[in-house]
């Protein structure tokens, strides 16, 4: 495994694709290279191993390096990083071609100070060093239902888990003034069955938190794959659940509607 723990900023600076930008285009249609940030966690894991399995080789930024390594082996090139750290955040990010951020504190009770921390300050974080990188691919951001709809189980995951739902929309706001190009993606209730199951919707309406709107986390890990490519995800949110009936992915994609300018 290539891993870049302690590697100068410098050198991983100089990993950017020269030439044109068609080079930085992998064969799926991917800009490379990816890099994914939370790639341990259930959603992050199914998103490492489907770019995997399409010849794709992420960078993974972990604060554990040896947990990554552990779980991917040699299929990912693994640096260590924490978006609470801006300036190893810079080395870990430094000449992406596209981010894909599924950051969260682990499932469990968790301070308010935390969630912060984590949800929100290190999103902003984020956003600063990918600005001061001069990146110019897509952030995909994998949020959840809740963030703007009120629900009963929206508001117990708060009072559980440290108002983490208020913090994700914050971070939302902040990724829609960030001038970036970027797709926000709020989950349904996440499950860990195996993907393909059932049909998925994609849609703008603003669905509640609810265990009627659920999903999988490979199927989720699917939608951010392709949104990550699609010209109509750019500078959208949309919510992504389970549902009766099925449509293709491109037209569901066309539907959508961009994000209004924040203010």
């Amino acid at each position: 495994m290539a891993a870049m723990d302690g590697v100068p900023a410098e050198e991983i600076r100089n990993m950017k694709v020269d030439g044109k930008d068609e080079d930085r285009v992998g064969r799926d249609g991917l800009p490379q290279p990816v890099v994914v940030l939370g790639a341990t966690g259930g959603t992050g894991q199914s998103i490492v191993r489907r770019l995997a399995a399409m010849g794709v080789r992420p960078r993974v930024v972990c604060r554990h390096p040896e947990e990554a390594q552990a779980v991917f082996k040699d299929a990912v090139d693994v640096v260590a990083g924490d978006v609470t750290d801006p300036p190893g955040l810079c080395r870990a990010v430094a000449g992406a071609a596209a981010v894909i951020d599924t950051v969260g504190v682990r499932p469990g009770r968790a301070k308010e100070a935390l969630i912060r921390a984590v949800e929100y300050d290190g999103t902003v974080n984020l956003l600063q060093v990918l600005h001061d990188d001069g990146f110019t691919g897509r952030l995909l951001y994998m949020s959840a239902l809740g963030t703007t709809r009120w629900s009963p189980s929206a508001m117990a995951l708060n009072l559980f888990k440290g108002n983490t739902l208020k913090w994700r929309r914050r971070a939302e706001e902040a990724i829609r003034r960030s001038g970036l190009d970027y797709t926000i993606v709020r989950a349904g209730v996440l499950t860990n069955e195996p993907g393909g199951r059932w049909p998925i919707l994609i849609t703008q309406r603003r669905l509640r938190m609810s265990l009627r709107h659920r999903i999988s986390r490979d199927d989720v890990a699917e939608v951010i794959l392709l949104a990550l490519a699609h010209p109509a995800a750019g500078r959208t949110t949309f919510d992504v659940v389970w549902h009766p009936t099925s449509e293709p992915f491109d037209a569901m994609f066309e539907r959508l509607q961009p994000d209004r300018p924040a203010s």
